[in-house]
């Protein structure tokens, strides 16, 4: 395996005091393509940890029997030196047990002196580079992920199969559940749903933190199969949701409210849409008007329950109070399905949506029939007398005149 022509140089460091040997090798590197590797040698470990601390080093070469630092202390200060460079240890040693403890310490390879050959060597160093890069992108994935895990409000957590055993579980869970354990507490519910082996979807559930207060949780698993298929880890999230419920709940009960509220109350209560149709009225309305909810819902009101007339101005008036443009009080005359009308007073709120666009009106209606009807007729009472007292002094100045 060798480099791309023009590539940038491997540079490898070699640590071997041994002449004969550093020697040795460097002929191997040569051999296998001597434009592939840019080779330096020191004798010690002290100035090889200089180097591996300001010059750019590629991979290492390490003898374990330095002057300076002898067996695997020598690899594990080498390897604390490190920063991203792979360790590959040659060494005299040829000791089955001794080389799995450099690998497990953390070498990349071990190689015995005498048993290696240049293309043999070429290949590992270019192993042991590609082997150091990935390990470093998981190293760095990891760390994104662990910061991520660590500062979300939410409960992750991975567990065996049948939720045996706690692998993993964020600081989210410490805030949450108000203990230090590191062992979840929603398997149970998992349990008792029969969802084990499949995706288990939502639940909710509730737990009592060690100072008394219940929590409500929601909580989400999956179910993290193997290379054959069966499940043999559980990842999920839980989600403290009890303000969020109790908003909720608090929510319902004034819907509830209000609700009752505008079904038992003697005014009119009426909901339209953008578009000016209705989407909703209350009890007081269909009794007003003798319509059944089912002939006014869908119904655009201008059409239908606004006399011909005043279909035009009503329409505008409406798109003007949607725009805020019109002052939200008037009062008009409503159409009932016997074809008589009632003069309702309004009072008109725009209903918006979460980011302040308008979505409908809601508008209370005061049906005032009966005082415009009272009204009309003491104007007109006064109109008569004003007139009969006209009539009287134009009759009281004739009489003077004859």
């Amino acid at each position: 395996m060798t480099a791309a022509r023009g590539a940038h140089p491997i540079k490898v460091l070699l640590v071997e005091d041994n002449p004969g040997d550093a020697r040795l090798i460097t002929e191997m590197l040569r051999e296998a393509d001597a434009t592939v590797f840019d080779l330096e040698q020191v004798d010690r470990l002290a100035p090889a940890l200089e180097r591996l601390s300001g010059l750019a080093v590629d991979v290492v070469l390490l003898d374990l029997g330095l002057p300076d630092s002898v067996g695997l202390e020598t690899f594990r200060r080498a390897y604390r030196g490190a920063r991203s460079q792979p360790i590959i240890v040659i060494s005299g040693l040829d000791d089955e047990e001794f080389a799995l403890q450099a690998v497990r310490d953390g070498a990349q390879d071990y190689l015995v002196k005498g048993r290696i050959e240049g293309r043999l060597l070429a290949r590992v160093i270019h192993y042991a580079i590609e082997r150091k890069q990935a390990e470093l992108s998981i190293r760095e994935r990891e760390e994104r992920f662990r910061q991520i895990a660590d500062n979300i409000r939410e409960v992750f957590f991975v567990m065996e199969a049948q939720f045996r055993k706690t692998v993993y579980i964020n600081p989210a869970y410490e805030r949450t559940w108000g203990c230090t354990t590191r062992t979840l507490n929603p398997h149970q519910a998992y349990i008792a749903e029969g969802r084990l082996g499949r995706d288990p979807g939502d639940i909710e559930f509730s737990i009592r933190r060690p100072d008394g207060a219940v929590r409500r949780i929601l909580s989400h698993a999956v179910p993290i199969p193997d290379e054959r298929g069966e499940v043999y880890r559980i990842a999920g999230v839980a989600l403290d949701i009890t303000e969020r419920q109790q908003a909720e709940n608090a929510l319902r009960r004034n819907e509830r409210r209000l609700r009752t509220l505008f079904e038992t109350v003697n005014l009119v209560v009426l909901g339209l849409d953008a578009r000016g149709r209705v989407d909703y009225v209350n009890p007081y309305f269909t009794t007003l008007t003798g319509y059944t909810v089912q002939e006014v819902i869908g119904v655009e009101w201008a059409e239908r329950f606004v006399p011909e007339a005043l279909r035009a101005s009503l329409r505008e008036a409406f798109q003007n109070l949607v725009g805020q443009e019109l002052h939200p009080h008037y009062e008009n005359p409503i159409l009932t399905k016997a074809g008589k009308e009632r003069m309702i007073s309004w009072h008109n709120t725009v209903v918006r949506d979460a980011e302040g666009r308008p979505t409908g009106t809601l508008s209370i209606g005061e049906d005032v029939t009966e005082r415009a009807t009272m009204e009309r007729q003491l104007r007109q009472a006064q109109k008569m007398e004003a007139v009969g007292n006209l009539a009287g002094g134009v009759a009281h100045d004739f009489n003077n005149l004859l």
